[in-house]
């Protein structure tokens, strides 16, 4: 499908996670999660468009959306509109708190953070790849495969001291680990 000259695809696997979301959503959380989502996705647009640069591509996948474009910016434009997305995450916590709705709060700020994570196919992995570009790519490999590897052990290591220290964690917080080993063996 095309929208403005843009080309948007949704693989299956988005929709099978989406519709396995929706059925497991007992409390109503999917529709301000997919909409943090695409405000995360709207703060790229925006700053891609500020800077004259047009999308070939929105593609819906299962481990998120992915914005493609020709990327003929600058390194220092290029990490801006990497910032960009989570920069509007944070300003809609900001929002949200002041306007008092908490889980809305939450969503924007662990999602902000969430994509600064170092991984290959986040945003803090291409900001890593985008500031190590001098050195060689197998040094750079090598180096973000670390850092994937390193921050989904300190995820399951945080979790699973949160668990022994009593704090009472949903068996969904658990997924979190998973999806980060998932998204390490898809990039």
């Amino acid at each position: 499908m095309r929208l403005y000259g843009i080309r948007i695809e949704a693989s299956f696997w988005f929709w099978g996670m989406l519709c396995l979301y929706l059925l497991l959503d007992r409390e109503g959380m999917a529709p301000v999660l997919f909409a943090a989502m695409l405000l995360h996705e709207m703060g790229h647009l925006f700053v891609l468009w500020l800077f004259g640069e047009r999308p070939e591509a929105i593609l819906l996948q299962c481990g998120g959306i992915a914005i493609h474009h020709r990327s003929r910016l600058t390194p220092a434009k290029e990490a801006a509109a990497l910032l960009a997305g989570s920069g509007m995450n944070f300003l809609c916590a900001a929002v949200s708190l002041w306007a008092g709705w908490m889980f809305s709060f939450g969503c924007h700020l662990l999602l902000g953070i969430f994509n600064l994570l170092p991984m290959e196919s986040l945003d803090g992995g291409k900001l890593w790849r985008l500031f190590l570009r001098k050195f060689p790519v197998r040094t750079v490999d090598v180096w973000l495969m670390c850092l994937q590897i390193g921050t989904s052990a300190a995820v399951s290591l945080w979790l699973f001291w949160l668990k022994q220290s009593g704090y009472p964690l949903e068996w969904r917080a658990f997924f979190l680990p998973l999806y980060l080993i998932f998204l390490i063996f898809c990039s």
